[in-house]
């Protein structure tokens, strides 16, 4: 047994101990596999041992799949239909709506298992097989309770996780994969948001020492560095994340940014020019989402959807008399936190 394979051993033997401390009933193992099935398929020996041991599982009550040995070849073939994947990768899996796969290439795309979703986006989540089971184990353990019960105080009013929660989660998961660039990505998104701009900037880089040919982490660490005044570094990252991200959607997006971090007019026209092209509808879009965000009380994200749309269309009315509404807001709220005082 190589170095690899018996560290993936101790990982799976970590795996086992939570199976067996998990409320009855909460997940569901098959019997372990001689390898039919396995055999034929494109992972690799150390991905396989996981159905060596069970094959197939459901975890949180089915939140959490992986799918028997029998039924890859066949969900693979699916997904590779659909376009949702590429030559090479093999479905694994889902995590709620997204599809778990094994890599057609881990070196290149920084993580042996990626997160797809339904538009085909790709999305590093951890070094192997066995990895992304136990970290899923570790965000379990801040999501549930000892009979399988969400853990009191994790929701907020708007019924989504907490900031504090979703920061616990993250390190939960990061310490039993250190090398999952997703959880570490949204680590550092979640930083960002907060304000801590350099702490988030320095969990960016460490992705992209995993994963450099990550086009949305090259795109964070390149909005870090433009909020923390690094103009020329934030127009690398940028140039990076364009020549890396396919999608046209998010390219768009990209090109947006990259007319903020432009240093002259000439260079930020450019930009303006592309965005135009490929997005007509760009400032109406942004002022739709912004507007969005003040219904639900996300006064920095529509702040932040604003000047991008204001960016590339700096005379759309919507988007003006939605930044002075907001303006207002900001300063109503400051003169009764006067009064109050």
């Amino acid at each position: 047994m190589t170095g690899e394979e018996r560290e993936l051993e101790r990982v799976l033997d970590k795996v086992e101990e939570r199976l067996v401390d998990a409320p009855l009933g909460f997940h569901q193992c098959g019997a372990p596999t001689g390898g039919d099935g396995l055999g034929a398929s494109a992972l690799s020996n150390g991905a396989q041992m996981l159905w060596r041991r069970w094959n197939g599982m459901e975890l949180a009550n089915g939140e959490v799949c992986i799918f028997p040995a029998e039924q890859l070849a066949q969900e693979t073939k699916s997904a590779l239909g659909a376009g949702l994947i590429r030559d090479g990768d093999v479905v694994i899996g889902a995590r709620g709506a997204d599809v778990v796969i094994v890599s057609y290439d881990p070196w290149e795309e920084g993580a042996e298992v990626l997160l797809v979703d339904d538009d085909g986006g790709r999305s590093p989540s951890n070094a192997s097989v066995a990895s992304f089971v136990l970290a899923q184990f570790a965000e379990f353990s801040v999501l549930y309770d000892e009979e399988g019960e969400f853990q009191e105080g994790i929701f907020g009013d708007d019924g989504e996780l907490t900031s504090e929660a979703r920061r616990r989660l993250l390190r939960r998961h990061l310490d039993f994969d250190s090398d999952a660039p997703l959880a570490r990505l949204r680590l550092g998104q979640l930083l960002r948001d907060e304000d801590e701009v350099r702490a988030a900037r320095r969990e960016f880089s460490q992705v992209l020492k995993r994963a450099p040919n990550y086009a949305w982490a090259q795109f964070e660490e390149a909005r870090a560095h433009l909020t923390l005044g690094e103009r020329d570094r934030a127009q690398v990252g940028f140039k990076r994340a364009l020549e890396l991200e396919a999608d046209e959607f998010l390219r768009v997006y990209f090109l947006a940014w990259s007319a903020r971090a432009a240093d002259s007019a000439d260079a930020r026209a450019a930009f303006v020019a592309q965005v135009e092209a490929a997005s007509p509808e760009f400032a109406a879009n942004q002022h739709a989402a912004a507007r969005e965000a003040l219904e639900h009380g996300q006064r920095g994200r529509a702040a932040e959807l604003i000047e991008l749309g204001l960016c590339i269309s700096p005379r759309s009315l919507g988007l003006l008399e939605l930044r002075g509404a907001l303006d207002r807001e900001v300063d109503d709220d400051a003169s009764s936190g006067e009064s109050g005082g």
